[in-house]
């Protein structure tokens, strides 16, 4: 009797285990969706216009789901000895919202002035577009102007 009983457990534990192996739920190994970021604007223009420096760009997504522009700048002296192919630290001077981006531009052109210049100095801008639904965008490729 006691043969039995041991018999009869040992199946009931092997068909559990069983259940629990093939039972558990996992339909495949997991993956990562995949996440794009916003494409960086490749436009970027600046222009000397007086006492200022206008930025102007195309934006390369939909106007309506952008939540912010940021604007970047390096400044560094005219004959200051820059190095080369060294990094160049930039400080964001500008925080659009959707609301200014309005007045700045028609379609999907858009223009910033910067009135925070000064002459002798070799300026180099970046932009950023962040979107409304939290990507942030990848930062533009450079535009260099020289205030003499």
């Amino acid at each position: 009797m006691r043969q039995k009983n041991y018999r009869s457990f040992v199946v009931a534990g092997f068909v559990v285990l069983l259940l629990v192996i093939h039972g558990c739920g996992k339909k495949g190994d997991p993956c990562v969706r995949s996440v794009s970021s916003p494409e960086a604007v490749s436009d970027l223009r600046a222009s000397l216009e007086g006492d200022s420096v206008r930025l102007s760009w195309t934006a390369t997504g939909e106007v309506e789901d952008i939540g912010r522009i940021r604007i970047l700048r390096n400044g560094i002296r005219v004959g200051a000895g820059e190095c080369p192919g060294c990094p160049r630290a930039y400080e964001q001077i500008a925080d659009v919202n959707p609301e200014d981006l309005k007045t700045m531009g028609s379609g999907k052109g858009f223009s910033y002035r910067d009135y925070s210049v000064e002459r002798g100095y070799d300026y180099l801008y970046k932009i950023a577009v962040d979107y409304s639904d939290g990507k942030n965008g990848v930062e533009s490729t450079t535009a260099e102007v020289t205030f003499e």
